[in-house]
């Protein structure tokens, strides 16, 4: 078809038109059918109150902070060239939750700090322990222990702890480890001590009496073992022996490390399970009672609430016994920490097989979600001990939300720490909830006392507050909490010019869908008659035609416009995906908001956000202009729109009720502003060309386009055909509006606008993506396809202007459909080059 719209047959255009107009008027049917089909669910649920809440216990961890809540086991007096194990037994029968380290302390001011690990034993009993390599100076040490390694933080000392280590008679061999007892890949042992050049060789024996024999470094004198290709990974326990000069071996006893995994023997996780320490229900969102997944092999989606409770179960990967140095396994488990988007969970052991349990607070604030990935490590001072990685969407949608500051399982709180507990309600999709009642609180059976405490800077807000001090630290308390909340649906009508604002609840909303529902439903009847009859009167009747599927119908009209802004909003879509950018949708309208709220809102916005932003911004304006010139009472019908032409004025308001309009949607994300805005102005063009029942139409399209799946329970294909035929043929029709307007700005000034502006302002556009996607570390491919699009609009015009027609259409084709979203700007260039007839194209605007 060519650009003028007179071309003779069934061109592939107008082909694409008139399948357009089928498509739309089909889902129009549909939607109007949803729209139907929604009354009595939106009737018998928006006036009703909903409760949400939660009741349960929650145990503090224990936390030890006294030498009353430690017994430590060591022995007296020993060689320095041996090894030496040491327990610490927690007197409350519980693992503490978060990593101890053992301090020797000589007095000079250097210490010595090593991995306390924690371990159940096959009879039931829990303690610490680790192993001390050989190589500690002689000197008398003073044992205590610590919850940080790296400062010492919080130093547990005991009285009696002491141990004498003695100067060996002969030298003697000592591994050289970094902290945690992990050592790199090769395990370097030096000789310390006088008579060190008698020493001709170290070996290290495993359990099985296997052998493995270090080598020495010509340069330092070292002993090594590449440990990666001895087979050597994870945790290993083996005896430690020199081997002298006269042929003679002495053993020093067995010394513990951690060599670096490697993917085969890293240990696996067999399962992971969450459940929810607080019974939390939510009439809103259908959820009851507690809840507990497991994450397998595929990832976990959205789970709903602020706490879990945490089972993981490794098996380790590594053959452990109990060799009788006073009850101390062979080697540690493998303990795993979990950590997601920044935040670690630490998990004690519980049973000898290798099952940990922790808790752990979402990181996610009220209302709000943060997703990525889930990792558990195993043995938290490596950090390239990844054994399970799941990509997890918490989210914290009941109400009211729990808060614990500060942060039991996050940080060990000892004597003396101020705990406040906060229950505050939240903002709920478009209203806020409300305390029917004052939350109960007690810890360990006393109940504490509860107080309002309005939220800083929201009076529409509340939030109740306790607290308590932990006298003897973090030891088992067991905190009981019980708290609800109500939700009634409430949200305001807001218009901008004039500011009025109307608050909408109860049985108000109902009747308010029911008056906007009609509205649609009287766009829609216009929109056929229209299409189909025409109207009487000759301005309008020169618009009606009997084929409702012509291309110059109001539907036809209609679809090719909607085709265009569709094919913008999903090029956009495809563009941050690929820019690996983020296209958050508000919480409102996500799968877990319930049908029948998303049906009222988007019902809504239909037809109010094309009275204010169209009527109102673009009508109003038009009619007092034409009441300024004639001052005559029929300029109000420009309140309708659909005066069939787009003029100066018309074009202003239509860019600036547009870029309101794409401004009003940034709680989307940035990512909005721009679709909404084309969308916008593609709106306000409906609605002057056509009328605002037109745009209401095309509003409803967007909003409503998969509700009727939803209420009969079958397969939304419809949607994927749409959007296919869209990206396929909207492009063009969205070119085909920016070359109309491009012509009747060149009408109106009398000017030809030369067609190279239209191939700069794509090439411009390019780059700006360029930019932006190297910015933001986008795909290098995509890349490199952008920084070739000012060659090939260059290529496609040095070859219109040497006369070749056919290269230069289809270099700059191939141009345009790179660029996606900026796709319709290079193709007006070609509709330029077709347009023969150029002096018809103003009466088309």
């Amino acid at each position: 078809m060519g650009p003028d719209g007179k071309g003779s047959g069934m061109d592939l255009g107008r082909v694409a038109a008139v399948v357009a107009a089928i498509i739309v008027s089909y889902v129009l049917l549909s939607n109007a059918v949803a729209l139907v089909l929604s009354f009595p669910t939106v009737w018998q649920e928006s006036p009703d109150v909903y409760r949400s809440g939660f009741e349960g216990s929650i145990s503090l961890p224990f936390v030890p902070w006294s030498e009353k809540d430690l017994e430590i086991e060591l022995p007296y007096e020993v060689p320095g060239n041996a090894s030496f194990p040491v327990r610490v037994i927690p007197t409350a029968g519980s693992l503490p939750l978060f990593p101890l380290y053992l301090v020797l302390d000589p007095g000079t001011g250097r210490t010595f700090q090593f991995r306390l690990f924690p371990e159940v034993a096959v009879n039931g009993s829990s303690f610490l322990w680790t192993l001390i390599p050989p190589g500690i100076p002689e000197g008398n040490y003073s044992a205590a222990v610590s919850y940080d390694e790296r400062d010492a933080g919080h130093i547990i000392r005991f009285d009696d702890a002491r141990i004498r280590v003695l100067k060996p008679d002969n030298a003697f061999a000592a591994p050289a480890l970094d902290r945690g007892l992990a050592t790199s890949n090769t395990l370097r042992i030096s000789i310390i001590g006088e008579g060190g050049d008698g020493v001709k060789g170290v070996m290290l024996r495993d359990r099985e009496g296997s052998a493995k024999t270090l080598s020495r470094n010509a340069s330092n004198g070292d002993f090594e073992l590449d440990l990666d290709r001895n087979g050597i990974h994870g945790w290993s326990r083996m005896t430690l022996e020199t081997v002298w000069s006269d042929g003679s071996t002495h053993s020093q006893g067995s010394i513990l490390f951690l060599a670096p995994y490697d993917e085969w023997t890293l240990p696996v996780v067999d399962s992971v399970e969450l459940s929810m320490p607080l019974s939390e229900f939510d009439e809103l969102y259908g959820q009851d009672g507690g809840g507990m997944w497991k994450m397998g092999e595929d990832n976990v989606g959205i789970l709903t609430s602020t706490y879990y409770s945490i089972n993981v179960t490794i098996d380790p990967g590594i053959e452990r016994g109990w060799d009788g140095m006073e009850g101390i396994p062979s080697v540690p488990l493998p303990q795993p920490l979990l950590s997601f988007e920044g935040k670690r969970a630490c998990l004690a052991p519980v049973d000898p097989s290798g099952i940990f349990r922790g808790v752990y607070r979402t990181p996610s604030g009220y209302n709000d979600h943060g997703d990525g990935g889930m990792v558990i490590r195993v043995d938290n001072w490596t950090d390239d001990n990844t054994i399970l990685s799941r990509d997890i969407i918490f989210e914290v949608r009941q109400s009211p939300l729990l808060t614990i500051d500060p942060d039991p399982f996050s940080r060990p709180l000892g004597p003396g720490s101020n705990i406040t507990i906060r229950i505050s309600d939240g903002w709920e999709l478009v209203s806020y909830r409300k305390f029917p009642e004052v939350p109960a609180v007690s810890l360990d059976g006393t109940v504490l006392p509860v107080g309002s405490s309005p939220e800083e800077g929201n009076d529409d807000l509340s939030a109740y507050k306790t607290g308590f001090i932990l006298e003897n630290g973090s030891r088992g308390q067991v905190l009981h909490i019980a708290a609800a909340t109500e939700f009634q649906m409430e949200w305001t009508l807001f218009l901008l010019i004039p500011t009025i604002l109307y608050p909408m609840k109860g049985i108000m909303i109902p009747i308010w869908f029911t008056v906007i529902s009609l509205s649609i439903v009287m766009s829609l009847v216009i929109l056929t008659l229209r299409s189909t009859k025409g109207t009487k009167g000759g301005r309008w009747r020169e618009r009606g035609w009997r084929n409702p599927f012509s291309d110059e119908s109001d539907i036809g009209t209609l679809a090719t416009t909607f085709m265009g802004a569709l094919f913008f909003s999903w090029a956009v879509v495809i563009l941050f995906q690929i820019m690996e950018q983020p296209t958050p949708v508000p919480d409102v309208l996500s799968e877990a908001t319930p049908d029948w709220i998303q049906m009222v809102l988007l019902a809504n916005a239909s037809v109010w956000e094309e009275i204010t932003s169209r009527v109102v911004m673009i009508g109003i304006p038009l009619a007092l202009i034409e009441m300024s010139r004639t001052k005559k009472a029929s300029a109000l019908a420009f309140l309708l729109g659909g005066r069939g032409r787009v003029g100066r004025n018309e074009f202003v308001l239509i860019l600036l009720s547009s870029m309101i309009f794409g401004l009003m949607h940034l709680g989307w994300g940035p990512w909005k502003v721009l679709p909404t805005f084309v969308t916008g102005a593609l709106f306000g063009y409906l609605y002057v060309k056509v009328g605002l029942h037109a745009s209401i139409a095309m509003h409803f399209l967007f909003d409503y386009d998969s509700f009727i799946f939803d209420l009969l329970g079958i397969p939304n294909t419809q949607i994927y055909i749409i959007y296919y035929f869209a990206l396929i043929t909207g492009g063009f029709f969205l070119a085909m509006i920016l070359a109309r307007t491009k012509w009747f700005i060149e009408d109106r000034s009398r000017r030809r606008i030369h067609p190279g502006w239209i191939l700069l302002i794509h090439s411009a556009g390019a780059i700006f993506l360029l930019i932006h996607m190297f910015l933001s570390e986008g795909d290098a491919t995509y890349m490199v396809i952008l920084a070739c699009i000012p060659v090939l609009d260059l290529a496609g015009y040095v070859a219109a202007e040497w006369g070749l027609k056919g290269p230069s259409i289809v270099l700059v084709t191939i141009s345009s459909l790179f660029t996606l979203p900026l796709a319709p700007v290079g193709l007006v260039w070609n509709l330029d080059r077709w347009n023969a007839r150029r002096n018809t194209h103003g009466s088309r605007c």
